[in-house]
């Protein structure tokens, strides 16, 4: 029954980015009570799909795109102990964050990225292929850059957004090498 559901942790988080970015500066708190309640929903889903699922069954969930690519959804068990991890510790810095951040002016935007960043870390977690799984690491690099630069006024901020930027460079060529080595090798061998 919750397995039906498991996309909405990935996609309530992205929608709360996506109001917040829009309509956040008008709501109460900079809208920061949707990623709360974006985290938490997605936590109590993955509580659900663990008490269905633990320790045997695994949740594989496939759409074809564009007839070679797939988006997909792959829950197995060390999956979902990692979104419930990170569900629940989501739902605790944003909680945190709501009281932290009262009364700064870019709340909303804040808001926005941490939402993002969360829906990025959560799909990180279940992909379901490689692809996908390079997307959502890209996006957490993205997000990790805007949210360490925060208060980019401040050149210590900025200066460290900007080494985080380039260290993850780093790390996105060395694991985009690794796919095009494995896909080099896979076609070799005549896998698909």
């Amino acid at each position: 029954m919750y397995a039906d559901y498991a996309y909405l942790i990935v996609g309530l988080p992205v929608l709360a980015f996506i109001l917040t970015i829009f309509f956040g500066w008008h709501l109460p708190r900079g809208g920061g009570f949707l990623t709360v309640l974006a985290t938490f929903i997605g936590f109590l889903i993955s509580a659900g799909i663990f008490l269905e699922t633990f320790p045997e069954k695994v949740v594989h969930q496939s759409m074809h795109w564009f007839a070679t690519l797939n988006v997909g959804i792959l829950i197995d068990p060390l999956a979902i102990v990692m979104l419930l991890m990170v569900t629940f510790v989501c739902t605790l810095i944003h909680t945190y964050a709501l009281g932290y951040m009262n009364g700064d002016p870019g709340m909303a935007r804040y808001f926005a990225e941490a939402g993002l960043f969360t829906a990025a870390m959560l799909g990180l977690v279940y992909s379901d292929n490689l692809l996908q799984l390079f997307i959502f690491w890209e996006l957490v690099g993205l997000c990790s850059y805007l949210l360490i630069g925060f208060w980019y006024r401040k050149p210590s901020a900025a200066s460290a957004a900007k080494k985080a930027f380039l260290t993850t460079r780093v790390g996105d060529v060395m694991f985009l090498a690794g796919i095009i080595l494995l896909y080099n090798n896979m076609a070799k061998i005549g896998l698909p």
